[in-house]
């Protein structure tokens, strides 16, 4: 009875863990990183959250030194179907080193990770989604990314130094687990 009893729970948590192995290599392959920053010539934002309330913010180019910033916050890049109601509320346009071109629109659904399309292909950030108070707070990604562009199109256009710039970068960090 105690080899039986041995035998089946051995090969219970045989079971459980080639389950966990294949959920995490599925996981795994469901999650890419879509562009390097180091390929990136040029990066310019619209922002158009008007449909949900925000300030439009015209097409204009970010400043060199913000580029890996604003690339990360779309890092891992998760492929899924929108889920039903988002909006978008802007988009990015990157030019490669090598002249290609890629267009990123912004969506937004609620208090979730950041929802974008790359090229027309959805997608979520992937990774970590973490209660960036420690606690359980968590962070409307888009609308944080939303703010943290804005914030540079203040200081890069308007040439008025952001208060709040550093402390959403942060936010956004804590998010995603960093």
């Amino acid at each position: 009875m105690k080899r039986k009893l041995l035998f089946t729970s051995a090969l219970v948590a045989i079971v459980v863990v080639i389950g966990v192995v294949i959920l995490r290599w599925q996981r795994k392959e469901t999650q890419t990183v879509v562009f390097e920053m180091k390929d990136i010539k040029t990066l310019t934002a619209e922002l158009t959250g008007e449909v949900i309330g925000l300030k439009n913010v015209p097409e204009f180019e970010i400043p060199t030194k913000y580029i890996p910033v604003i690339v990360r916050f779309f890092q891992p890049a998760e492929s899924q179907s929108f889920p039903d109601g988002v909006q978008e509320i802007g988009s990015l346009q990157l030019v490669q080193n090598d002249g290609i071109r890629i267009s990123l629109k912004l969506f937004w659904y609620g208090t979730s990770p950041a929802w974008f399309s790359i090229n027309g292909k959805p997608y979520r950030r992937g990774g970590p989604y973490l209660a960036f108070d420690g606690k359980d707070a968590y962070l409307d990604e888009s609308l944080t990314i939303y703010g943290a562009l804005s914030e540079i199109h203040k200081e890069s256009i308007e040439n008025v130094r952001s208060k709040t710039l550093d402390q959403t970068i942060l936010l956004l960090k804590k998010s995603a687990g960093s």
